[in-house]
């Protein structure tokens, strides 16, 4: 839309007619594309991106549940997505090891987009004073009502997280009947 009023239709009076009114819309399919790196810079293949319209002030959501353009990059770490309403966006691309990021205010129509995965880091955990061996989950504190829990893998009392992306996370333990939790 150009952003001006729509004309007025006026009738004279009650036995009025207006005829050869056409509405049209015209729809911008633009794409993003780019490509996909880790902190080195090699390319990420079967990297998952995510494509989200960010309209004022509001930041991306990117609420599970919801489908959101995307695409996938193929084995040279290259995405394009397509059939885009002009506007800005948010970018959300994942690994398939799980590590993701975040890249704000990419108007769509570019084609040089490069999205950069930080390296992944890990959160090992000991539990004490549980019955029962407890189910450790990490949630990252930004996202703890937007996302499911990332779930560790037991040794013994230790239990590990890897691959994680740089932030902060809420690690909680839970049994029957017994809950502990660290920020």
């Amino acid at each position: 839309a150009s952003g001006s009023p729509f004309p007025l239709v006026t009738l004279a009076d009650g036995s009025a007619q207006v005829t050869n009114i056409v509405l049209a819309v015209k729809l911008d399919q633009l794409a993003i594309a780019g490509v996909v790196v880790d902190s080195s810079g090699a390319p990420v293949p079967d990297a998952r991106v995510l494509a989200e319209l960010v309209e004022g002030t509001r930041g991306p959501r990117f609420a599970a549940g919801l489908q959101h353009p995307a695409a996938t990059a193929d084995v040279s770490g290259r995405f394009e997505i397509g059939e885009l309403a002009a506007g800005t966006y948010a970018l959300r691309v994942r690994s398939p090891a799980g590590v993701e990021a975040t890249v704000n205010d990419i108007r769509a129509g570019r084609r040089d987009v490069s999205l950069v995965l930080p390296n992944p880091g890990g959160i090992d955990v000991t539990t004490t004073g549980f019955s029962s061996t407890p189910e450790v989950t990490a949630i990252k504190s930004e996202l703890i009502s937007a996302e499911v829990p990332t779930f560790a893998t037991p040794t013994g009392p230790t239990f590990a997280f890897k691959n994680l992306s740089p932030g902060s996370y809420v690690v909680s333990a839970r049994s029957k009947g017994e809950a502990a939790s660290a920020v």
